[in-house]
């Protein structure tokens, strides 16, 4: 299921706009946790008689064939796009209306996933780097 929302606030010269969205059910399969475990690390004691039957790997701690206990649950609620911003609607004998502002681009997921993104479109995680937060000034001038 997925859900966005959606919203701006305006009072007086200043304005306020969020964008959050969600998918919630989403299963990923978390390919660099599996690819960083081996066997032999969990064959000792305590581990042996948990993780005996987990994995599939060679003699060699190859990885042979993908296990489905990799598979994360993902659900996720990221934020967008956050702005916030002040309009002069007159300045200089009404001639000149300016609005400063400032907006932040992903500022923030809540999720339980332990990868480093929940949101993976081919359903196989297995980047290394996580979506940039970008923060972005700006003047905007009406003459």
């Amino acid at each position: 299921m997925v859900l966005t929302w959606s919203n701006s606030v305006n009072y007086k010269n200043w304005d306020f706009g969020i964008v959050l969205r969600a998918n919630i059910g989403n299963w990923v399969y978390n390919d660099f946790e599996a690819s960083n475990v081996s066997k032999s690390s969990t064959a000792s004691l305590p581990l042996s008689n948990l993780m005996a039957n987990r994995f599939i790997f060679n003699d060699l701690g190859v990885k042979g064939a993908m296990s489905d206990y990799f598979v994360r649950n993902a659900s996720f609620l990221r934020c967008d796009n956050i702005t916030v911003g002040y309009t002069w609607p007159s300045l200089i004998n009404d001639a000149l209306r300016l609005r400063l502002y400032g907006a932040v681009q992903n500022p923030f997921v809540i999720t339980k996933y332990s990868g480093l993104d929940p949101e993976v479109f081919s359903g196989v995680d297995k980047n290394i780097y996580p979506r940039p937060i970008t923060v972005s000034l700006g003047v905007v001038a009406s003459f």
